[in-house]
């Protein structure tokens, strides 16, 4: 038995469907994935692949100059992206850090921090959304902020300026 709809029930149909289905009958875009610019990888196969890239070693510390000249140690990507603050991070404990950009427009952009420990592929928000502010030791921004890592292992910081993956920091959490 076949039934015909009639069109003024039939359009309020096709609207609830599509609002239903994320409107997919309407539309249909695709957004590329952002690369990152260290190993040209989309952000988001190399967040849920965390055994392959980038290395689960630990990053290099290196030194700053103070305006006093007494060498200012920091762990990460020299004239990229650095962390300072105590080098032994405790699972559970709430640290400081202060955080430094080297770049031509690092200034006031916005930045947030994802975590992903070694072994897993759930990225952690670190820090949500940030405007980055003054210089200081030859950085052109820094970010003071608190770092609360849940678990021991290795943990991969990445730093994101806006949607655009800035730079990771391999760190050890005991």
């Amino acid at each position: 038995m076949n039934e015909v709809i009639p069109l003024k029930m039939l359009i309020p149909l096709m609207v609830a469907t599509s609002l239903l289905t994320g409107c997919s009958l309407f539309t249909s875009t695709s957004v590329p994935l952002a690369k990152d610019p260290q190993t040209e990888q989309p952000v988001a196969d190399r967040t849920a692949d965390t055994e392959t890239a980038p290395a689960w070693e630990v990053s290099p510390l290196f030194d700053l100059e103070s305006p006093d000249l007494q060498a200012y140690q920091v762990r990460g990507l020299a004239n990229k992206v650095a962390i300072r603050g105590d080098d032994t991070l405790s699972a559970g404990q709430h640290e400081k850090y202060l955080w430094f950009f080297w770049g031509d427009d690092v200034l006031d952009r916005e930045m947030k921090v994802m975590a992903v420990r070694q072994g897993t592929t759930d990225p952690i928000e670190l820090i949500p959304p940030t405007r980055l502010t003054s210089p200081l030791y030859g950085a052109d921004a820094t970010l003071p902020s608190t770092l609360t890592l849940p678990s021991a292992g290795l943990w991969r910081l990445d730093a994101y300026l806006g949607d655009e993956l800035f730079g990771s920091i391999v760190v050890s959490v005991r």
